[in-house]
């Protein structure tokens, strides 16, 4: 019962785009006039399109001289940027997920503090109630990186069947969304409430709506071999035994530019099919041998794929002999009174 307008962006740097995701689904229109954006708001309760010169224009223009200024990080910038889009969208609450780690921008919880609460102070400034869920970021989420992996596991969340950190991570915000827009008492009722609309099938329903009503071919959602995936496969093979104790997230996104599933400049092209499977987790055993990752990639990429194996042995993905804790997915939970905070 939430109405959800969503505008985002493209990946650049070593992040991906939810635009770039949501384009490996055949058709998937993200291009509408603000007349179009505000009718399937109306008609359908939810709608993904990126920034166009009638939302924000401002801050397109502000953000790609902040790409060359070094103040990508800055975060005031950061504030104006996700708040002038949000506001002109005219919503009347805000739920963000703030990523903290060595795959975020924002490395520091410190600074996680920082960025929440001044755009909480922001959206508050503008009678728009709001929460901050603030997430752990030194390991991928889920298993997938890479454009259509990631849808793929984005529909196996909503059937109810993701991996266990991204199933929580979901619910948490969910829940929060539907806490915020009124229609639960508690930030634990609204996730009670998310879960059941996975159960009954409705989440993943209304997923298909919006991909329809955009154009995009929902028979994906049941046949998943219509997503581009590259149909080569590189094993990475743990050489020893030990318990995983370490991800380079912002590593991996930069090697997924290397296959070319991200960009280095706004203007280059992003091949869909191409990422990873990390079959291991933070604190997870692992055997000599066993298959620790898998490469997505195309059969001229095969030398590109052997090195990129390599470096994810030697650089990125850490293993130790003693066992290794697991990271708290969820480190705070800032928001109006009768949210479970801590």
């Amino acid at each position: 019962g939430v109405k959800v307008p969503m505008v985002s962006g493209r990946g650049l740097g070593h992040t991906g785009g939810t635009l770039d995701k949501a384009q490996s689904i055949h058709g998937f229109i993200t291009d509408m006039p603000l007349s179009s954006f505000a009718r399937q708001l109306e008609e359908h309760g939810l709608v993904l399109v990126g920034q166009t010169n009638e939302i924000a224009p401002a801050d397109k223009l502000i953000y790609s001289l902040r790409d060359v200024t070094a103040t990508v990080s800055s975060i005031p910038f950061i504030t104006a940027s996700i708040m002038s889009k949000k506001l002109a969208e005219g919503i009347s609450g805000l739920v963000m997920d703030i990523k903290v780690g060595n795959g975020a921008f924002i490395k520091d919880k410190k600074d996680a503090d920082r960025l929440a609460h001044s755009i909480m102070n922001t959206a508050t400034r503008f009678g728009c109630e709001s929460m901050a869920i603030m997430s752990d970021m030194n390991q991928p989420l889920g298993h997938m990186v890479g454009n259509s992996l990631e849808i793929v596991e984005c529909i196996e969340a909503l059937k109810g069947q993701g991996p266990e950190d991204l199933m929580e991570l979901s619910h948490e915000l969910a829940g929060a969304m539907i806490f915020v827009a009124g229609l639960a008492d508690s930030h634990e009722s609204g996730i009670t409430l998310s879960k059941e609309m996975i159960r009954s099938g409705k989440a993943l329903s209304k997923f298909r709506e919006m991909v329809r009503t955009q154009h995009g071919d929902e028979s994906l959602v049941d046949h998943y071999d219509g997503f581009p995936i590259a149909s080569e496969r590189t094993h990475v093979k743990a050489t020893h035994e030990g318990y995983i104790c370490q991800f380079d997230v912002e590593r991996v996104g930069n090697l997924l530019i290397e296959l070319g599933g991200g960009r280095k400049i706004s203007s280059d092209p992003v091949d869909v099919s191409v990422g990873f499977c990390f079959h291991k987790k933070l604190g997870q055993r692992i055997l000599a041998g066993e298959t620790v990752a898998t490469i997505y990639h195309h059969g001229h990429q095969r030398d590109l794929a052997e090195s990129t194996a390599n470096e994810l042995l030697e650089s990125v993905i850490g293993v130790s002999s003693n066992p290794a804790p697991r990271p708290k997915l969820i480190h705070d939970r800032l928001g109006p009174q009768g949210c479970n905070n801590g």
